[in-house]
């Protein structure tokens, strides 16, 4: 129903723009995304253990920021 009713780009694009325009500022924090998402459309919840260990070459702790 929302798509149909979008005057302008379909919902798909503006996803895909949304998703370029975020691997453009931050290509760690895309992936990150990507990786929510797929791990949601298996039903499973994200959890700290699992994204520490996605991040473990980006991350030394939880304290760090980059």
């Amino acid at each position: 129903i929302v798509e149909d009713n979008i005057v302008s780009a379909n919902l798909a694009s503006r996803y895909g723009d949304a998703l370029q325009a975020l691997l453009d500022r931050d290509e760690v924090l895309h992936d990150l995304f990507v990786m929510c998402c797929y791990v949601h459309s298996c039903r499973t919840p994200v959890s700290f253990d699992m994204a520490y260990a996605f991040l473990r070459g980006e991350v030394a702790n939880w304290y760090s920021s980059g």
